[in-house]
Formats: C-alpha cells, sequence, structure tokens
C-alpha cells in the first residue's frame, strides 16, 4: 500500500510541473500557427511579385519576338519583312516609289512602320522639290 500511496503522490507532485509543461508547448504551437500564417502571407506576395515579374518578362519577350520578325530579311527582294508591308502599302494607294528610295530604305534599317513610312515621305518629298528643278537659261549658251 505504501507503494501505491508513493507514486499516487509523485502524481501528484508532478501534475504542476505537467500543467507547466503543457502550457508551454501551446504557447510554443501557437507561435508557430502565426509564423505560418506570416508565411503564407508572405509567399502570397512573392508570388504575386514573381507573377507581374513574369508577365513583364513575357511582354519583353513579345515585344523582342516582334522586333525579331520585323528585322527579318525576305532574300528575295532584300527588304525586312516590314519594309514589305508598309511598302505594300503605298503600291495598293497607287503610289510610285522611286527604286532608289527603296535602294536606300533598305539600307536604312528601320525598324518600325512608322519610322519607315516617315522616311519613304521624306524622301519623296525631297524627289518632288529635286524634279522640279529647271535649269539655267545661261548654262547652255556655253
Amino acid at each position: 500500500m505504501e507503494t501505491l500511496y508513493t507514486v499516487q503522490m509523485n502524481i501528484v507532485m508532478l501534475l504542476p510541473l505537467i500543467t507547466v509543461i503543457f502550457i508551454i508547448l501551446l504557447m510554443i504551437l501557437s507561435m508557430l500557427g502565426k509564423k505560418r500564417q506570416i508565411n503564407y502571407q508572405e509567399k502570397l506576395v512573392i508570388n504575386n511579385t514573381l507573377t507581374d515579374q513574369i508577365n513583364i518578362k513575357r511582354k519583353q519577350l513579345d515585344e523582342l519576338n516582334e522586333r525579331i520578325e520585323n528585322k527579318t530579311i525576305n532574300n528575295k527582294v532584300s527588304l525586312t519583312n516590314i519594309e514589305i508591308k508598309v511598302l505594300d502599302w503605298y503600291e495598293a494607294s497607287n503610289i510610285k516609289i522611286p527604286v532608289d528610295i527603296i535602294e536606300d530604305l533598305s539600307n536604312m534599317k528601320l525598324d518600325t512602320e512608322e519610322n519607315i513610312m516617315n522616311y519613304i515621305e521624306i524622301q519623296r518629298y525631297f524627289w518632288k522639290l529635286e524634279n522640279s528643278k529647271k535649269v539655267f537659261k545661261g548654262v547652255n549658251n556655253k
């Protein structure tokens, strides 16, 4: 009987210690739960940031692919695809472009439709002025 009494006394004496350990474990578990929430929120922020960066990189890739496509040279006419496209617009409008302008255009390596059209229009204006000049009367009498 004494041993049973001793065991019960030891259990009663250990109860406050077990309670304190249990409370400490609960506190640790609650702190881990908060860390998991913070980690989850941080992971959401990181995920959103990475998704935004991926979208930006995709846009950059699309732009680069478009520039590569625009710079690809058609071997039949030695012009880029975008230059051919702009010249097709002029042809559809029944506007004839002098060969000199087309040759110069192939050497310019312009990369946007707007730049190509601006260059062609400037050259057309220059050639219009150049072709409207007349020879002086005194030049022929030498």
